[in-house]
């Protein structure tokens, strides 16, 4: 048995409130909750989900406030997950789970839309409206304080083609900025912009023949940034599919990478970059005319087939790959690649805007385990590097916040507990990464991936 195996237990049902044992002290202006999304359930009635990926989603909120901290968690009751809950059957298919489908409804899904809707990755909040993202356009509605399912968000039905989009749209004033994937002969790749209570509006689109797996973008107040790298599906392919979504992409290194810049004032281009996979982007911004584009970057796909959970949960002892993190400089219609850091670093946070300059990124990081366990704080300017680790415990993603007045910074992370099978909130300074407090909560919140922090008010 593997030491993180129990973060990838199916949850059997959802928490109502419940207080947290708090050791340490919390800060007093830190008052709101902590709302994480991701994977909780791998079982579809007795079939058994293949990928981290694939599991169906899941809220778990951590709420502090003036009489400490409690914990409730909720299914997100999606489509998908109400037609298993109702016969046992998955009807839609997942990032590397397919159901079974006769040939007619594989042909009849080129016509209509039969994406599925399992929002397992992210939350963000568009006005005063919270929703649940993954990379299928259908978004999920929720109720911030008691985490129900208020129903599916179809964007008011507009006229976007939707195949894929990303789970990681980027805010700019409140505006919400994400792209949209229509596969096709040349697929095309959409940038748009949604004002709170509006439309999808498209400000540019790219034409690819060599559509790669596009997880997350990066934005300045001039353009979006793709990496598009050679991880690469044949849109046919993809459409009249007989295995898993995912399974149709090949690493094709002899294409190399693109990043693609999808101008806010609607041109488009490409720059050509050695071949290399990411999943997230961490900023982009200008530093005087130089474009910077900063990423996390594997040497290959590899790390897509070491996240099923044959792999992650059988007896190897072979380490999940990490990336590097890069920088793209792009300037006088030329872009260079440099790396950053060497120091492995995932799920990316920085405590300031999308586009602007930033110093210090936070994430997850893998030292002893053959999985993430603990957490890093690296400084891009001087590739140092500061950590919380400790035997036993696993992190997730680290959600930084700054006091009202700036002078304090606090990291938030969902920490599973493998040696006492609990999980706690842990709070630590965000400069020197002592910790501050952990909340324990009697139950497992299983490996997740994205959230955000809702103040209160």
């Amino acid at each position: 048995m593997q030491d993180f195996e129990l973060g990838f237990t199916s949850v059997a049902k959802e928490q109502e409130p419940i207080r947290a044992e708090i050791s340490g002290r919390l800060p007093d202006w830190l008052r709101g909750t902590l709302i994480r999304n991701g994977p909780a359930q791998w079982n579809a009635g007795v079939d058994r989900m293949r990928h981290w990926f694939d599991g169906f989603a899941m809220l778990h909120a951590f709420t502090l406030d003036e009489s400490g901290v409690s914990y409730r968690s909720r299914f997100l009751r999606g489509p998908d997950w109400c037609a298993v809950q109702a016969d046992g059957k998955l009807r839609h298919p997942q990032f590397a789970t397919d159901p079974c489908r006769s040939f007619f409804k594989k042909v009849a899904s080129l016509f209509v839309n039969e994406l599925g809707c399992n929002p397992n990755v992210n939350v963000v909040k568009l006005g005063k409206r919270w929703l649940a993202l993954t990379e299928t356009p259908l978004a999920i509605e929720f109720d911030r304080q008691t985490l129900q399912t208020l129903g599916v968000f179809d964007y008011d039905q507009d006229s976007f083609h939707r195949q894929i989009t990303s789970a990681h749209p980027v805010f700019d004033q409140g505006v919400m900025h994400n792209f949209l994937v229509q596969l096709g002969r040349e697929t095309r790749y959409t940038g748009y912009r949604m004002p709170p209570g509006g439309s999808r509006e498209a400000f540019a689109h790219y034409l690819s023949k060599t559509p790669g797996y596009l997880h997350s973008c990066s934005m300045t107040s001039r353009e979006m940034l793709l990496w598009e790298g050679p991880f690469t599906v044949n849109p046919l392919q993809l459409l009249w599919r007989n295995r898993p979504y995912i399974e149709n992409f090949r690493w094709r290194p002899e294409l190399g990478s693109r990043l693609v810049r999808l101008g806010r004032d609607g041109r488009s281009e490409a720059f050509e970059l050695p071949p290399l996979f990411v999943f997230h982007h961490v900023n982009a911004f200008y530093e005087g005319s130089c474009l910077c584009v900063d990423v996390l970057a594997y040497q290959d796909a590899r790390s897509v087939q070491q996240l099923y959970l044959d792999d992650l949960l059988g007896p190897s002892d072979e380490p999940v790959d990490t990336p590097e993190l890069i920088r793209v400089r792009v300037e006088k219609g030329k872009a260079q690649m440099e790396t950053l850091s060497k120091t492995p670093v995932e799920l990316p946070r920085i405590s300031e805007a999308q586009g602007q300059p930033y110093r210090v990124v936070y994430g997850i990081t893998r030292r002893e385990s053959r999985f993430y366990e603990g957490l890093v704080r690296l400084d891009t300017h001087t590739d140092t590097a500061q950590f919380w680790s400790e035997a036993g415990c696993f992190a997730g993603e680290p959600v930084p916040q700054v006091s009202p007045d700036g002078l304090e910074k606090v990291l938030l992370s969902v920490v599973l507990d493998s040696t006492c099978g609990q999980s706690f909130l842990l709070v630590l300074d965000g400069e020197t990464m002592s910790e501050r407090a952990r909340c324990y909560v009697p139950a497992v919140v299983p490996f997740g991936f994205h959230g955000g922090f809702a103040s209160e008010g």
